[in-house]
C-alpha cells in the first residue's frame, strides 16, 4: 500500500505540474494542447483522488490535496463554458429580412468528386454569403465558374478558398497567394 501511495502521490504531482503549465498564457501549441483535457483531467483528478483516499496509506492527505487541486483548477478553467455559468451577451432577437443574411460554407473537395451535388444544395439554400474551400482543383474550379457565376459575385479568393456575395461588396482587396496558380471566379 505504501508503494501505490508514492506512485498516486508522484502522478498527482505530475498531473498538478502540467496543470499548472496550461495556466501560461502563451500561444505554444504544447501548452495549449493541455487546454484540450481539463474535462478530463477532472474526472480522473476525481477518481485518483477517491482512490488515493481509500488505499493511500500515510499519504492520503498529500493524495487528496495534489488530485483535488488538479480538479479545482480545471474546472475553475471551465467553468465559464459550462452551461452552469451566466450568460455574458443575449441572444439577438429576429430582425426583419433588411437586415438579416444567411451564409454557408463547404469543403468542396473533401472526400467529394461530386461537385453537382454541393451545386444543388447551394441553389436550394440560395445563401447570400458563399464560402467555399479546397476550390483550387480545376475540375472543381471549373465546375464553379460555369454554374455559380451567374448567381454570385466574388467577394475574395486567397489560395484555395473562395468567398462569394450576393450582395454588394463595398471593397476587394487584392491578397498575395501561396498557391502556385490561384484560380478565381
Amino acid at each position: 500500500m505504501k508503494i501505490l501511495g508514492k506512485i498516486l502521490t508522484a502522478l498527482g504531482a505530475f498531473i498538478l505540474l502540467m496543470t499548472l503549465v496550461s495556466l501560461i498564457p502563451t500561444n505554444f501549441w504544447a501548452i495549449r494542447a493541455l487546454d484540450m483535457v481539463r474535462e478530463m483531467a477532472i474526472y480522473g483528478a476525481t477518481a485518483l483522488l477517491i482512490a488515493g483516499l481509500l488505499i493511500g496509506g500515510p499519504l492520503r492527505g498529500w493524495i487528496a490535496a495534489l488530485f483535488g487541486s488538479v480538479a479545482l483548477i480545471n474546472l475553475w478553467n471551465i467553468m465559464p463554458y459550462s452551461e452552469l455559468a451566466s450568460t455574458e451577451i443575449d441572444l439577438a432577437t429576429a430582425q426583419d429580412d433588411d437586415h438579416c443574411f444567411t451564409a454557408m460554407s463547404a469543403n468542396v473537395l473533401m472526400e467529394n468528386d461530386d461537385f453537382a451535388a454541393i451545386i444543388d444544395q447551394v441553389r436550394e439554400i440560395d445563401p447570400d454569403i458563399l464560402l467555399l474551400t479546397e476550390t483550387n482543383t480545376p475540375m472543381c474550379a471549373n465546375t464553379r465558374r460555369r454554374t455559380l457565376s451567374e448567381r454570385f459575385l466574388p467577394a475574395g479568393s486567397k489560395c484555395s478558398i473562395q468567398t462569394s456575395s450576393r450582395r454588394p461588396v463595398k471593397t476587394r482587396q487584392q491578397s498575395k497567394c501561396c498557391c502556385k496558380r490561384p484560380i478565381t471566379v
